[in-house]
């Protein structure tokens, strides 16, 4: 009996769980954030311009020096999913995205404005 309980608990858990099937052909950009470091009272802007590019459930971010990485994008739930190290909240028509990302040194909250490619 505990057995068929902990695939049930572990079937309800999956479901929250799945695949951003519908996140393709978008690209965001981030314009300004504020970054909170660990062990610092103070928060700090952050002004340059980033893009980021989402296609077949991968978020692509570049780096520093141009390189570009992918995150599997994996929707928790309505318009919540997440990305590597990032939580991304998309507005109800995916236009803009509240975005939580965080490192080993700090804390980066933005707001990313979202267009998809037709």
């Amino acid at each position: 009996m505990k057995f068929l309980a902990v695939l049930v608990l572990m079937a309800f858990l999956s479901c929250g769980m799945v695949q951003a099937a519908d996140l393709t052909g978008m690209t965001c950009t981030q314009s300004e954030a504020t970054v909170l470091r660990f062990g610092s009272d103070r928060a700090d802007r952050d002004r340059n311009v980033h893009e980021y590019r989402i296609d077949m459930n991968t978020l692509y971010a570049k780096d520093a020096n141009g390189q570009e990485s992918g995150f599997p994008v994996v929707h928790v739930q309505a318009s919540r999913y997440t990305a590597g190290n990032r939580t991304i909240i998309f507005n109800p028509d995916y236009t803009s995205a509240d975005v939580a990302y965080v490192t080993m040194t700090d804390v980066q909250v933005s707001r990313w404005r979202c267009q998809t490619q037709k």
